[in-house]
């Protein structure tokens, strides 16, 4: 990891801002290549005074988002179209794909937010959200609060600690397993209401259904 962090300082010390901008677009569309070095790079040459911090916070953002809105839009546009579905499959199997359209309707708009920290499943699930019609507002809502918990933090624990790349990426990949942890105590906490109600219907309509008979 440190070595695929130590290529992108070097890249990003000739490019600044735009390399910034350019990667973590790329990184939403799908290239394999994991945001968190990205971010940590990013952090490093904001450290060496290359860029500012706040700055690099708002570029990274903003790539990141715009990466993760063109997949939603291509999905809005084209996610029905057979045609693109066999160019899709050279780069995502459809297996994932159903997994990610299955996880959107077990857990509704939630899972715009909780896909953001699962890389394999981030770029098909936002292109299967736009394919199924949920809205633009719901979804850059979602995807705007998930990015804005990781992607400052990555960025600044960098900024923090500067030449120390090792502790950066040990210091956001506990943050990470954390985060992780606390989102599967959600999903589970929403597996079992979702169950509970299943068991369990209102009671008021069926109170509501007695009086009328009375």
């Amino acid at each position: 990891m440190e070595n695929v962090v130590d290529t992108l300082i070097g890249c990003l010390q000739n490019f600044s801002y735009l390399g910034i901008f350019v990667i973590l677009m790329l990184c939403g569309l799908g290239v394999p290549l994991p945001e968190e070095p990205v971010l940590i790079a990013s952090g490093y040459v904001a450290y060496q005074e290359i860029t500012e911090l706040p700055p690099t916070i708002v570029v990274a953002m903003a790539g990141i988002l715009l990466g993760d809105l063109t997949a939603y839009l291509l999905g809005r546009r084209f996610g029905s179209n057979p045609a693109l579905l066999r160019v899709a499959k050279r780069y995502v199997t459809l297996r994932i794909l159903a997994k990610a359209r299955r996880f959107l309707r077990d857990h509704g708009n939630r899972t715009i937010f909780i896909v953001r920290f699962m890389p394999g499943l981030r770029m098909p699930t936002y292109f299967i959200a736009g394919s199924m019609g949920v809205r633009l507002a719901v979804f850059v809502g979602y995807d705007f609060l998930a990015a804005l918990i990781s992607v400052p933090v990555s960025i600044i624990a960098a900024w923090y600690f500067g030449p120390e790349i090792d502790d950066a990426l040990k210091f956001t990949g506990r943050f990470h397993r954390v985060l992780l942890v606390f989102l599967a105590c959600l999903v589970i906490y929403w597996v079992w209401r979702a169950v509970r109600r299943h068991q369990h219907p209102a009671h008021g309509g069926v109170s509501k259904s007695s009086q009328s008979r009375q």
